[in-house]
């Protein structure tokens, strides 16, 4: 069963090899047959135009009539039996008055139909050939007709020269015979070659099978090490590509299932605190320890804000594995990036006013066209300020401005803080990474995580710049779109 396509193509190969010899050996046998008559026949054409040429000399001037004496007329039979033995076959002329002279004593009977036809196409001056003499003399012979041109230029007789078969046809079989032994000698060969042939096509294919049952038991690395330039080749070469994707693919399980692990024990450690919180305090409620009216409300006040605390923090992770699934769809259309920006700016303004605290905004430029989603994108900047506002002091200033950077633009949120400290700068886009100061009290650890998952989703660049003790800026490097011909998502009206 494993060795079915190997003997398959064993078979094509032979059978394939086999045919080919045999269709040149047809072909080279006719055409061998056909050029050994020619060649015999040229070779005889030539023996009797010589006989000819040699006959004219003789019979010039002298008059043929039948019956001139023995061993044929007028003395040439015994010339004509000479010529026999020199032109290794039989010699027989045709005078004027057609009479036929012959080299022996026997006596021949007359010239057969086709016989005369042949003296006849002579007469003409034609070279013609027959074989319907052999039945005449007793052997298969081949028969050339020729002229005798005399030195008017007319024809004076007509010679024909018998050539026994015999030896053509064994000239004929012994080439036949070598072709078919020629062709048996390459049918041996062609059985190892054709198994020489399978096993260098099935090779590549053992090796990729080989290398597809280790990629199903899981062996991603393993390659097919198949190099050859043709459909094979290729195939081997979508096998390996197909490795790499699944090497790539376990590689982004293995790294998606350590978040996932590392996500559980982070939303577990911040639930345990509040959880605690709330557990204890509603403890002390039930079991009335707590008796005076303001203590009592202060433990409300903690229940109520543990509650709001944990909702806002449902709502972050919610939003933010939203954002890290490759699935989830953004409603994503043009946009005016000074309108959302403007829009973002003018709803965290309220915030600020509870820390007498102000915003700015400098932008220069009324249009600059993004592709996005307006929700997600005034999110990024609402997350950004919030994080500006809750940092800086009160009655403090935080600046955004709209400024060009080479072919694109950057969105700075510049606050007057304490700035960021240099050993929590590289993970502030973290999941649940926070500062350890007072101004912080109350975050998730989220809100720049999805910050920074959206800049992603949209193809910003979300970075930040900070010098302890001289504020913390965040700058969002924007791409604009090329094209500014088609309608843009307005900023909703207040």
């Amino acid at each position: 069963m494993k060795q079915r396509i190997s003997k398959r193509l064993i078979g094509y190969f032979t059978g394939t090899l086999l045919l080919f010899a045999v269709v040149i050996g047809a072909v080279f046998a006719v055409l061998f047959t056909q050029t050994m008559e020619q060649h015999n026949r040229d070779d005889l054409q030539k023996r009797a135009e010589m006989i000819a040429d040699t006959l004219a000399g003789f019979l010039q001037g002298q008059t043929f009539s039948s019956g001139h004496g023995e061993h044929g007329q007028g003395g040439y039979g015994a010339f004509l039996n000479m010529v026999d033995t020199i032109a290794m076959g039989e010699v027989w002329m045709v005078d004027q008055s057609g009479s036929l002279i012959t080299g022996h004593d026997q006596v021949v009977p007359a010239l057969p139909p086709d016989g005369e036809v042949l003296v006849e196409n002579a007469w003409q001056g034609d070279v013609t050939f027959s074989t319907s003499f052999s039945e005449t003399l007793g052997s298969q012979t081949v028969t050339v007709c020729v002229p005798v041109w005399g030195q008017s230029g007319d024809v004076i007789a007509a010679v024909l020269l018998h050539a026994p078969a015999q030896g053509m046809q064994q000239a004929r079989q012994a080439g036949l015979w070598i072709l078919l032994l020629s062709t048996a000698v390459a049918a041996l060969l062609s059985v190892p070659a054709a198994i020489l042939l399978s096993r260098r096509f099935t090779k590549p294919i053992r090796q990729i099978g080989v290398t597809t049952k280790k990629l199903a038991s899981g062996e991603y690395e393993e390659k097919t090490h198949v190099h050859s330039q043709d459909e094979i080749g290729q195939l081997a070469r979508d096998v390996d590509a197909l490795a790499q994707k699944l090497q790539a693919a376990r590689e982004q399980q293995e790294r998606l299932e350590k978040e996932r692990q590392a996500f559980y024990t982070d939303v577990s450690h911040e639930l345990r605190t509040p959880v605690t919180v709330m557990r204890g305090s509603l403890e002390a409620l039930r079991d009335g320890k707590v008796e005076k009216e303001g203590d009592i409300q202060a433990y409300y006040d903690r229940l109520i804000a543990e509650t709001a605390y944990m909702q806002h923090m449902v709502n972050d992770l919610l939003d933010f594995s939203r954002m890290k699934n490759p699935d989830y769809q953004l409603d994503m259309q043009r946009l005016n990036l000074p309108d959302v920006l403007s829009d973002a700016v003018r709803s965290m303004r309220r915030v600020a006013d509870k820390k007498q605290m102000t915003i700015t905004l400098q932008n220069p430029y009324p249009l600059l066209a993004v592709t996005g989603s307006y929700e997600k994108v005034r999110q990024l900047f609402l997350i950004l300020l919030d994080y500006a506002v809750k940092f800086s002091p009160p009655h403090s200033q935080v600046d955004v401005s709209l400024q060009p950077d080479g072919d694109a633009y950057q969105v700075r949120v510049q606050d007057h803080g304490p700035g960021i400290d240099e050993k929590d700068l590289p993970h502030i886009f973290e999941r649940f990474y926070r500062e350890k100061s007072g101004q912080n009290a109350g975050g998730t650890g989220i809100g720049l995580a999805i910050a920074y998952q959206i800049a992603q989703r949209h193809g910003f660049v979300l970075s930040a710049e900070s010098r302890k003790g001289e504020g913390a800026c965040f700058i969002c490097r924007v791409q604009p779109d090329e094209k500014d011909d088609q309608p843009m998502e307005k900023e909703p009206e207040a």
